[in-house]
């Protein structure tokens, strides 16, 4: 058989608390990010990723060692779809379109806060559960137990619950961007899962990252669970 037919599946990810040998890590401001348009407070920057990981070879080139994740947690800009450039040389990240909509944002005591504190983090691959058969409803029932009670944050294979006909070209150069991770709040009980003392919280949602590595442009997207 023609190796160049066979498609190989990709591996996936759960990122948790911990050292590894390479810099991924929650929070943090390594990164400079913009300032939302509707609420004014910072945007966050959520997680970022050491492309040196062998792991997240196809996400990675020359042009950057680090992927960053942002989004503001303090409104609902993230409800609707955003899209962000990186810069590299200046570690900055920039607006490109924020389609929010709403304008609605978080009471004074949900603030979250900016900067989120900066947690060391590492790659395990996902277990069995975490891949369930989407027509075993025991098995996605179990999946879904286990994404915000054991962990936070999936990367790479598939989102646990499909898309629906998302836009994920890219607005520079039209190619089909990849998929990157999936992350969603702590479930109560669950609290502490990156940090003691913080309550992560995204509300009844995934937020979904997508990346295009040759304009280095992120677009996230929203799932309502």
């Amino acid at each position: 058989m023609d190796e160049r037919m066979v498609k190989v599946k990709t591996k996936g990810f759960r990122a948790l608390k911990g050292k590894s040998d390479f810099s991924h890590r929650f929070g943090g401001e390594r990164w400079k990010t913009p300032v939302c348009p509707n609420c004014k407070t910072h945007i966050h920057l959520l997680l970022t990723f050491d492309l040196l990981d062998e792991n997240l070879s196809e996400l990675s080139n020359e042009k950057s060692m680090e992927l960053p994740l942002i989004s503001c947690l303090n409104c609902s800009s993230y409800w609707s779809p955003q899209q962000f450039k990186l810069n590299v040389v200046e570690h900055n990240v920039s607006i490109i379109t924020m389609e929010d909509e709403e304008h609605w944002i978080a009471e004074e005591e949900d603030i979250v806060v900016y900067p989120l504190p900066e947690v060391a983090m590492k790659l395990i691959e996902l277990q069995k559960k975490d891949n369930p058969d989407p027509n075993d409803d025991h098995a996605m029932d179990l999946a879904f137990n286990a994404f915000g009670s054991e962990y936070i944050c999936r990367v790479l294979d598939n989102p646990l619950i499909p898309l629906e006909s998302t836009e994920t070209n890219c607005p520079s150069c039209a190619s089909e961007m990849r998929y990157v991770a999936t992350i969603c709040s702590e479930d109560y009980g669950s609290e502490g899962l990156i940090y003691e003392e913080l309550v992560f919280r995204l509300g009844e949602a995934y937020l979904n990252f997508y990346f295009c590595k040759e304009c280095l442009i992120v677009r996230t997207s929203m799932q309502s669970t």
